[in-house]
């Protein structure tokens, strides 16, 4: 068993309850979540119940609700760390604006859970420690447990997700960013265009949310396109 930090900066962290205020919130029945974990599927509502869960069944519940949930737990808990940024990032929706109607349609291209399969956690763990020229003993003294486990760490596939948190903590690497959030993509929802204003020049098309001065996208005019 890892025990990580004397100081338990996730004691307040509760996966299922976060899902669950989620679900709630965007009116996602406990029911539609299982479907995507078959396991649940006969007790839907012990997901909520859950302290923790696999990291692998929080992207498939995180596409279910169209809500990152990796990434709100990521700003919340490891913020001081660093994130690499994915530099192969690709859009994975197009909005089509109807001038006449100013309304907007979203179209999704990509996005959804398939690269699991071609994730090993372990394997980027043991990659981390051989680029920082760590040894076994040195991450069994950051992670606060003995060397063996470390090994048994290295041949993970995948793991839950406060002892995932807990290890980028230790070993102050947000692997949850990059192993998993720059693989994830998510279409914005249509609600977040309902107060915006559209601004549209001779070459492009600008949205913004006058109630919202962080909120900002700009496009290419499609006409403009080489």
């Amino acid at each position: 068993m890892i025990a990580m930090k004397k100081n338990n900066f996730l004691k307040h962290c509760h996966i299922g309850r976060t899902i669950k205020s989620i679900a709630k919130e965007k009116q996602v029945a406990s029911r539609s979540l299982a479907n995507t974990i078959i396991r649940y599927q006969n007790n839907a509502d012990k997901i909520y119940n859950l302290e923790d869960m696999d990291v692998g069944d929080v992207v498939k519940i995180s596409y279910a609700l169209n809500y990152n949930i990796l990434e709100m737990l990521s700003d919340d808990h490891l913020y001081h760390l660093p994130v690499i940024e994915n530099q192969s990032d690709h859009a994975s929706y197009t909005i089509t604006l109807d001038i006449q109607t100013e309304s907007f349609i979203i179209k999704q291209s990509a996005g959804n859970s398939n690269f699991l399969s071609d994730i090993h956690i372990g394997s980027y763990i043991r990659r981390l420690a051989r680029e920082k020229g760590w040894s076994t003993k040195h991450i069994a003294k950051k992670l606060h447990c003995a060397p063996n486990t470390v090994s048994d760490l290295y041949n993970r596939k995948s793991m839950k997700v406060k002892k995932l948190l807990r290890i980028s903590d230790a070993l102050g690497h947000n692997l949850i960013a990059e192993v998993y959030l720059s693989r994830m993509r998510f279409a914005p929802d249509l609600e977040l265009f309902d107060q915006c204003k559209i601004i549209i020049n001779e070459h492009k098309v600008r949205i913004v949310n006058p109630k919202d001065q962080t909120f900002s996208m700009e496009f290419r005019r499609q006409e403009d396109s080489v």
